[in-house]
Protein backbone atom coordinates (compact mmCIF):
# COMPACT_ATOMS: atom_id res chain seq x y z
CA UNK A 1 0.00 0.00 0.00
CA UNK A 2 1.50 3.42 -0.44
CA UNK A 3 1.45 5.21 2.26
CA UNK A 4 2.27 8.74 3.69
CA UNK A 5 5.27 8.87 5.73
CA UNK A 6 6.67 11.51 8.11
CA UNK A 7 9.28 12.11 5.53
CA UNK A 8 6.55 12.76 3.00
CA UNK A 9 4.46 15.24 5.29
CA UNK A 10 8.48 16.68 5.99
CA UNK A 11 8.26 17.33 1.90
CA UNK A 12 5.60 19.85 2.62
CA UNK A 13 8.31 21.86 3.46
CA UNK A 14 8.46 23.71 0.26
CA UNK A 15 12.36 26.01 -0.44
CA UNK A 16 12.09 26.88 -4.05
CA UNK A 17 14.06 29.15 -5.71
CA UNK A 18 13.81 29.98 -9.07
CA UNK A 19 14.19 33.16 -11.78
CA UNK A 20 10.82 34.60 -12.03
CA UNK A 21 8.94 35.37 -15.70
CA UNK A 22 9.60 38.79 -16.62
CA UNK A 23 6.30 40.12 -16.90
CA UNK A 24 4.53 38.25 -13.44
CA UNK A 25 7.74 40.19 -11.60
CA UNK A 26 6.74 43.01 -12.96
CA UNK A 27 3.16 42.62 -12.31
CA UNK A 28 3.80 41.56 -8.72
CA UNK A 29 5.76 45.07 -8.35
CA UNK A 30 2.64 47.43 -10.11
CA UNK A 31 0.36 45.73 -7.77
CA UNK A 32 2.93 45.55 -4.85
CA UNK A 33 2.30 42.77 -3.83
CA UNK A 34 4.55 39.69 -2.62
CA UNK A 35 5.32 37.14 -5.64
CA UNK A 36 5.52 34.15 -2.80
CA UNK A 37 2.10 35.11 -1.40
CA UNK A 38 0.51 35.18 -4.51
CA UNK A 39 1.91 31.73 -5.27
CA UNK A 40 1.14 30.87 -1.48
CA UNK A 41 -2.58 32.06 -2.31
CA UNK A 42 -2.66 30.05 -5.41
CA UNK A 43 -0.96 26.52 -3.62
CA UNK A 44 -4.50 27.12 -0.98
CA UNK A 45 -7.08 27.68 -3.99
CA UNK A 46 -5.56 24.43 -5.84
CA UNK A 47 -5.59 22.19 -2.57
CA UNK A 48 -9.25 23.79 -1.63
CA UNK A 49 -7.57 24.51 1.77
CA UNK A 50 -9.82 26.68 3.77
CA UNK A 51 -8.71 29.91 5.10
CA UNK A 52 -11.12 31.87 4.14
CA UNK A 53 -10.81 32.08 0.65
CA UNK A 54 -13.52 32.43 -1.29
CA UNK A 55 -15.26 29.40 -3.50
CA UNK A 56 -14.62 31.41 -6.66
CA UNK A 57 -10.58 31.38 -6.22
CA UNK A 58 -10.81 27.71 -5.47
CA UNK A 59 -13.25 26.94 -8.41
CA UNK A 60 -10.56 29.61 -10.75
CA UNK A 61 -7.54 27.35 -9.49
CA UNK A 62 -9.58 23.78 -10.23
CA UNK A 63 -10.63 24.86 -13.43
CA UNK A 64 -6.87 26.17 -14.39
CA UNK A 65 -5.20 22.97 -12.92
CA UNK A 66 -7.91 20.77 -15.23
CA UNK A 67 -7.39 23.02 -18.37
CA UNK A 68 -3.40 22.69 -18.03
CA UNK A 69 -3.81 18.46 -18.23
CA UNK A 70 -2.06 18.11 -14.89
CA UNK A 71 -2.96 14.46 -13.95
CA UNK A 72 -4.70 13.28 -16.57
CA UNK A 73 -1.87 11.45 -17.46
CA UNK A 74 -3.61 8.78 -14.38
CA UNK A 75 -7.18 10.02 -14.08
CA UNK A 76 -10.27 11.16 -15.94
CA UNK A 77 -11.18 14.71 -15.67
CA UNK A 78 -14.18 13.28 -13.56
CA UNK A 79 -11.81 11.76 -11.87
CA UNK A 80 -9.76 14.90 -11.18
CA UNK A 81 -12.94 16.95 -10.25
CA UNK A 82 -14.60 14.29 -7.59
CA UNK A 83 -10.43 14.66 -6.06
CA UNK A 84 -11.05 18.31 -5.83
CA UNK A 85 -14.73 17.97 -4.66
CA UNK A 86 -13.48 15.69 -1.63
CA UNK A 87 -10.49 17.75 -0.86
CA UNK A 88 -12.96 21.22 -0.83
CA UNK A 89 -15.03 18.76 1.97
CA UNK A 90 -12.07 17.74 3.84
CA UNK A 91 -11.01 21.83 3.95
CA UNK A 92 -14.66 22.60 5.11
CA UNK A 93 -14.66 20.38 8.30
CA UNK A 94 -11.46 22.51 9.64
CA UNK A 95 -12.63 24.57 13.35
CA UNK A 96 -13.78 27.61 13.46
CA UNK A 97 -12.22 30.88 14.76
CA UNK A 98 -12.37 30.72 18.70
CA UNK A 99 -12.69 26.81 18.17
CA UNK A 100 -11.49 25.14 21.89
CA UNK A 101 -7.51 24.21 21.00
CA UNK A 102 -8.36 20.64 22.53
CA UNK A 103 -10.71 20.54 19.37
CA UNK A 104 -8.49 22.05 16.70
CA UNK A 105 -5.67 18.96 18.29
CA UNK A 106 -8.23 16.11 17.37
CA UNK A 107 -9.78 17.65 14.14
CA UNK A 108 -5.54 17.48 13.42
CA UNK A 109 -5.16 14.49 14.51
CA UNK A 110 -8.03 12.67 12.33
CA UNK A 111 -7.21 14.96 9.38
CA UNK A 112 -3.61 13.45 9.34
CA UNK A 113 -5.09 9.74 9.63
CA UNK A 114 -7.89 10.90 6.95
CA UNK A 115 -5.42 11.93 4.41
CA UNK A 116 -3.70 8.38 4.63
CA UNK A 117 -7.03 6.75 3.68
CA UNK A 118 -7.64 9.22 0.97
CA UNK A 119 -3.97 9.28 -0.59
CA UNK A 120 -4.33 5.39 -0.91
CA UNK A 121 -7.65 5.54 -2.16
CA UNK A 122 -7.18 7.63 -5.20
CA UNK A 123 -3.20 6.36 -5.81
CA UNK A 124 -4.27 3.10 -5.79
CA UNK A 125 -7.47 3.93 -8.20
CA UNK A 126 -4.54 3.64 -11.15
CA UNK A 127 -2.83 0.75 -9.63
CA UNK A 128 0.11 2.44 -9.58
CA UNK A 129 2.65 0.09 -8.34
CA UNK A 130 4.83 1.87 -5.21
Amino acid sequence: MARINKKDIEKRLLEYSTIMPAQFYLLCKLIEKEPGDILHDFMHNVGMESLGLRDTQKSNAREYFISCEYGQDFYTEDDLRNIFKEMDSMGSLYPGKGDDRKLIDLHATWRDKYHEYWFEKWFLKVRRKQ
